[in-house]
């Protein structure tokens, strides 16, 4: 049986996906749900993870216990409480003077970062692996076939997340620009933009400093590149070439009251029993929770940083490098100065290709090509002769168009009106190219996943989970989307 797509992470090093199998694992256990056969491919620093299909069995009778037993907000607790320590330890960190401390020290912060990091970590997929099953579950447990959009309402959050939360402070800004007619100074150069806000509209300028504080984690990725004032007037001059971005604001302010109302009425139409409203209590527990782990891996990512650069300041290396290797190997290259020739041949190798594989309760890892021939045969990835792909419906209709494939959220601003979004997942970086898009395909993705629920509020065919959509099609790509029947096929 050929392994399944687990998602597609982005830039991801080898040193943070050894401890997320590592992690994966560990907390597996802690939680009763024995997890065997993920495998996490680094190749050239793009990370995707892909499992064995007896873990869905095992993910679904995980869940048929933890709801016999309501033990579900336990786990969602356990999630956020792994957060909290996590950052708790981070932001010490970022604080730190890590230069001046010396070798041991460092190795003593490294080791409490990586078990933090490992429960936090592995934890991370528990709210998908738990929206999968609980989906797979369902039509057993309501008494009634709820269609999509209803479903979507139904378990959707009604507070602010923290990423609605930054594009709101983002179009505020931009409102506040328009307000003072102030448009045609963000065409100027940055450092123009910076020096007028500073010397004529100080209470402006004081506003943006604000949002850069407050939401420099929101772009970090495992290269870091936080929130500055460049970027953020980049955001704002963005914003403009959506002459309706007062609507999305407008939007995105009264969309929790709009929810709670929608909810209510449903929920006199169908009457649910007890039981069944604990189940979508937990769903929208877990979307919450979907909301705010990748907020706080970002900020983990961004406060932590300072740890690694004295590290890599105290080997004589750069940054990157350092992180290809596993977490137990950059202790050593720490503290073992002999071990070093050995392991630079090994970073070298791991910018090329590196696997992290759990199986049969062991993890082993490799690097460079004979890793990729053994995990290319060994998973059985070949997609060559497919010519369609099959999922789920997350919203209705038919529409054929070009594809785009975005594998990384900058391609997102390549992406031409009418064409089909084609990506692993969707992220909020990538709202304004699902506004243009005809139609939305993802290799993953589950009842509260991003598309699902963006492409019921834009009402746009959205077909999700199809677990190989990226690779069967490229950019230009004829197809037509079939979202009545969750089909998407070259034409």
């Amino acid at each position: 049986m050929q392994w399944k797509k687990f998602m597609s992470a982005g830039i991801r090093m080898p040193f943070y996906m050894s401890i997320f199998v590592k992690g994966f694992r560990e907390q597996g256990l802690r939680v009763g749900l024995k997890l065997d056969g993920w495998v996490s491919i680094t190749d050239k620093q793009l990370t995707s993870i892909y499992y064995h299909p007896k873990n869905d069995l095992a993910a679904k009778n995980w869940i048929a216990r933890l709801l016999k037993k309501t033990s579900i907000p336990r786990i969602l607790a356990v999630i956020k409480g792994a957060d909290s320590l996590l950052l708790k330890f981070c932001h010490s960190v970022r604080f730190r003077d890590c230069f001046q401390a010396d070798k041991n020290v460092l190795s003593r912060l490294l080791n409490k970062f990586v078990a933090l990091l490992s429960a936090k970590f592995g934890l991370y997929p528990f709210p998908k692996i738990m929206d999968g099953a609980i989906s797979a579950l369902l039509p057993t447990i309501l008494k009634c076939a709820v269609p999509a959009d209803d479903m979507s309402i139904l378990i959707s959050s009604t507070e602010l997340g923290e990423y609605n939360r930054e594009r709101i402070a983002l179009l505020n800004i931009a409102k506040k620009v328009r307000q003072h007619e102030l448009e045609s100074l963000f065409k100027k150069t940055d450092e123009e933009v910076i020096e007028q806000l500073g010397r004529f509209h100080p209470a402006l300028y004081c506003q943006i400093e604000n949002y850069v504080r407050n939401f420099d984690w929101v772009p970090v990725s495992h290269h870091v590149q936080p929130l500055n004032l460049n970027l953020a007037i980049a955001g704002v001059r963005k914003t403009f070439s959506d002459n309706n971005f007062s609507v999305e604001l407008k939007n995105l302010l009264n969309g929790p009251g709009e929810i709670s109302r929608a909810r209510q009425k449903l929920l006199k139409k169908y009457k649910f029993s007890r039981a069944e409203l604990n189940i979508l209590e937990y769903l929208r527990g877990i979307n919450i929770s979907n909301d705010g782990r990748k907020a706080a891996m970002s900020r983990a990512i961004l406060w932590s940083y300072p740890l690694f650069q004295a590290i890599a300041d105290r080997v004589g290396m750069d940054v990157i490098s350092l992180r290809q290797l596993n977490y137990r190997q950059m202790g050593d290259y720490l503290m073992n100065e002999k071990s070093r020739p050995r392991l630079k041949k090994v970073i070298n190798e791991r910018f090329g290709y590196y696997y992290c594989l759990l199986s049969r309760g062991k993890i082993v890892d490799g690097s460079g090509d004979k890793a990729r021939k053994f995990v290319d045969k060994f998973l059985g990835l070949g997609h060559e002769e497919v010519k369609e792909v099959k999922g789920a419906v997350a919203y209705r209709g038919k529409v054929k168009g070009r594809v785009r494939v975005i594998k990384m959220e900058y391609q997102a601003q390549n992406l031409l009106e009418g064409e089909i979004l084609v990506s692993s997942m969707t992220d909020p970086d990538m709202v304004p190219a699902m506004k243009r898009a005809a139609a939305i395909v993802t290799d993953e993705g589950g009842l509260i996943c991003h598309a699902a629920i963006v492409a019921r509020e834009m009402k746009k065919p959205c077909v999700i989970a199809t677990k190989i959509a990226t690779k069967i099609f490229k950019d230009g790509d004829m197809v037509e989307v079939d979202a009545e029947k969750g089909i998407v096929r070259k034409i």
